[in-house]
């Protein structure tokens, strides 16, 4: 007799966060950072995800990795990083991957960004990771893409771009060294 088997377990320990380590913030996460959307608490204990997320993330992750071996390898998941400085001598960290830098335009970084439907726009967080990495990898426009397959073929459809504002990203740093602050607090 056959019975189904359930992957869910191991769903969860191949999708499992890293420990978190503070003074260390992904790109991805700052958005939610900085609008006060996460707390130090939620931050250092982050909640276990339910299966359907974990299966989208994971999906996310086999998009993304489809589309790379497609694009010149030289410019995939490049990964980088930003360390600032803080006025009493300490600093914090960010990282993240750029999911392409090409090398035809040297002037752009693009972002993939994968849903199971078509997004006539970008998410701001989406945006929000796009412009940060701008300044990150001194690069002038941030392209959000979302790879699309039609019957005629497979696409990376523009979603829109942004401009490089380092002023914008200053306020950014501002605000994560804000939320560094309440972390130290906190512990």
């Amino acid at each position: 007799m056959q019975q189904d088997i359930n992957l869910t377990p191991h769903l969860r320990e191949h999708m499992k966060r890293f420990p978190r380590t503070i003074g260390r913030y992904y790109a991805s996460e700052l958005y939610d950072i900085c609008r006060g959307a996460v707390d130090p608490h939620d931050w250092l204990n982050p909640k276990s995800l339910p299966p359907v997320v974990l299966n989208a993330m994971w999906n996310g992750r086999v998009v993304h990795e489809y589309i790379q071996k497609l694009l010149p390898t030289e410019g995939n998941e490049i990964k980088i990083e930003h360390t600032h400085q803080l006025p009493d001598g300490n600093s914090f960290v960010i990282v993240g991957k750029v999911d392409h830098i090409p090398q035809t335009n040297t002037e752009e970084i693009w972002e993939f960004k994968t849903s199971t439907k078509e997004m006539p726009r970008p998410k701001p967080a989406h945006k929000h990771q796009a412009k940060l990495y701008c300044t990150m990898a001194n690069r002038s426009r941030g392209v959000v893409f979302q790879p699309v397959q039609h019957s005629s073929g497979l696409y990376l459809k523009f979603i829109e771009s942004v401009d490089r504002d380092d002023a914008w990203f200053n306020e950014q740093m501002n605000l994560v060294a804000v939320f560094h602050k309440k972390i130290y607090e906190y512990t």
